[in-house]
């Protein structure tokens, strides 16, 4: 972590982590307590006090592994791994050619996590350093199967409310099922001592830049033989002829969507007839997030990942703040001259802080877009307010999104714009946000690409982008279901940016407003949704384009149920 020096101002000190006094204390007088404060404790019913061990290190290389207190579970891992590639006829030894250059290869090691949060599983991979191959010799086309965050979400929160249930596989070794096309050498690892031999690689092994592609060519093949199809909102979503039965693919994990047993357990035999998979049943954990199951709805956390960021940069122990950015600091790009000495810092805690923000927590998203846009020349302002960032996460660690059974009536946007609130370019942020019911599907928040003369223009760019959201959303609703009993409504807090989409209105302060902007109007005439105005004090998209006092952070984090998860399930 990146040290701030005594010279700093005394707002950037109090950034710096601080112990937090023990309970037994009393802070004024510096006396034990009469009667020392109890500690709370959530009620054990819901499943929210779990205990995340956070100590256990992930070697990173060989001789990390076979010298570490678990050095017996990681050899005996990297035998079930080499077992695995001898049985599947991963490759066939042959001399060296001399035409040829070797790909390298490196062990790679994971703790698998249970519902607990605790490790269930050691795993070892074997992969080839792809970086070493040569492209247009040894790959041509590249890409990961890799359904959107989005997609998970509206799959989770339309089976949730429709009766339906979500389980989860795993392919063991499911990129040595693709077929390598091109002709590859690759070191021989631990466990063939032969001097001057090679492996001609037959399979594809993790690592290779091809290997991907390959798995999710013969996945989906199998996939389409069985009598799904691929879903036009999201390539990597099969939809089943039936309807019954909904299969989303993230690399080599299967989450599967279902409202039939029946049918859920036949595809379930057919995949298993055709690779080798592991069933763990409901699903616990998708995407690194943690699905924690309720009588009434599901919570999505990512606390024990929250908890690993912020040992990694020191600030576990740091004092909470109760928002994530100071309204009072207006933050400018820096100079050279002012650029501390190890951007990479900042650079990576805001790499970590995006995973959140993609995955469960949308009361970041502004802070931290805003904050992204100085990666390239970080000052000390920058960093301390990165560091404050971390901070108000010590104290909302348990904040989680929550996902209720009651079906829906509605899907609702919320679209908002703050007119040139970048200092720097003039430019307005945008955010938008989508609730299915009481489930949070879809947020974003992003500066817009070009300067808006009024706030009327900003809140009509913001509406634009928001709309072609919705029909994304409303498509993949109607794809998954024939004819849902859903209304579609974009919510906005601007009547003259409202006003603009409703009456064909041309006149010298629109007339320059670009062409493209103008699709939600055909849209709205298309009746594809429908559009309401919005008080700017109940416009929770506000949450995504400006700072806001305690008081409104909470009040519309807590309505779109990203809260406390003892407050979120009442």
């Amino acid at each position: 972590m990146e040290q701030i020096s005594n010279d700093e101002s005394e707002e950037e000190e109090e950034d710096a982590p601080e112990p937090t006094p023990h309970n037994d204390v009393d802070t004024d007088t510096n006396q034990p307590r009469r009667n020392p404060v109890r500690e709370r404790k959530p009620p054990v019913r819901y499943g929210y006090n779990i205990q995340y061990d956070t100590t256990i290190a992930e070697p990173t290389n060989y001789h990390q592994a076979i010298n570490s207190p678990d050095s017996e579970k990681w050899q005996k891992a990297m035998e079930v791994e080499l077992d695995s590639l001898a049985r599947n006829n991963t490759w066939n030894l042959v001399d060296t050619p001399d035409y040829r250059k070797l790909v390298d290869y490196k062990w790679v090691y994971k703790i698998k996590l249970g519902p607990d949060g605790n490790p269930i599983r050691y795993k070892a991979r074997l992969v080839a350093k792809g970086f070493s191959q040569v492209p247009g010799q040894d790959f041509d086309q590249t890409y990961a199967p890799v359904t959107r965050y989005e997609s998970i979400r509206v799959l989770l929160a339309r089976c949730l409310q429709t009766g339906g249930q979500c389980d989860q596989m795993d392919v063991t070794s499911a990129f040595l099922y693709g077929e390598l096309q091109e002709e590859i050498y690759m070191k021989s690892p631990p466990g063939y001592p032969t001097p001057g031999k090679a492996c001609r690689l037959i399979k594809c092994i993790y690592g290779l830049k091809q290997s991907s592609r390959e798995w999710y060519a013969r996945l989906s093949k199998t996939l389409i033989k069985m009598g799904f199809r691929k879903a036009d909102f999201d390539p990597f979503v099969f939809i089943h002829k039936t309807g019954e039965v909904v299969i989303a693919i993230y690399v080599d994990d299967i989450l599967i969507f279902y409202w039939s047993v029946e049918s859920k357990n036949r595809v379930s035999l057919q995949l298993h007839a055709e690779f080798e998979m592991t069933e763990t049943g409901t699903a616990n954990w998708a995407l690194g997030i943690h699905l924690i199951h309720t009588k009434t709805g599901v919570i999505l956390s990512q606390e024990a990942y929250l908890k690993r960021v912020l040992i990694k940069y020191g600030f576990d122990e740091s004092r909470p703040v109760a928002t994530p950015i100071d309204n009072n600091v207006h933050l400018q790009k820096g100079t050279e001259a002012e650029k501390i000495d190890d951007p990479t810092i900042y650079q990576s805690i805001i790499g970590s802080l995006m995973y959140v923000v993609i995955g469960t927590r949308p009361d970041l998203a502004y802070t931290v877009t805003m904050l992204s846009q100085f990666s390239s020349c970080p000052t000390k302002a920058h960093l301390a307010a990165v560091h404050r960032v971390l901070r108000y996460l010590k104290g909302t660690l348990d904040w989680s999104l929550f996902y209720a059974k009651t079906p829906p009536t509605a899907l609702i946007g919320f679209s908002d714009a703050s007119y040139a609130s970048d200092i720097d370019d003039r430019r307005s942020f945008t955010g938008h946000c989508f609730m299915l019911g009481e489930a949070l599907i879809s947020w974003r928040s992003y500066k817009q690409r070009s300067v808006a003369t009024s706030t009327t223009e900003a809140e009509y760019m913001a509406l634009s982008d928001t709309s072609r959201q919705l029909i994304w959303l409303r498509n993949a609703i109607h794809e998954l279901e024939r004819k849902p009993k859903l209304s579609f409504i974009l919510r906005g807090d601007n009547n003259g940016s409202l006003s603009l989409v409703k009456n064909l209105v041309f006149h010298k302060r629109s007339k320059h407003i670009d062409v493209h902007f103008h699709f939600v109007r055909e849209r709205y005439e298309d009746k594809l949704f429908e559009l309401e105005y919005i008080s700017t004090n109940e416009n929770v998209a506000d949450l995504l384009t400006k700072r806001l006092d305690k008081g409104k952070h909470v009040l519309f984090s807590s309505t779109i149920h990203c809260g406390l998860r003892g407050e979120v399930l009442k």
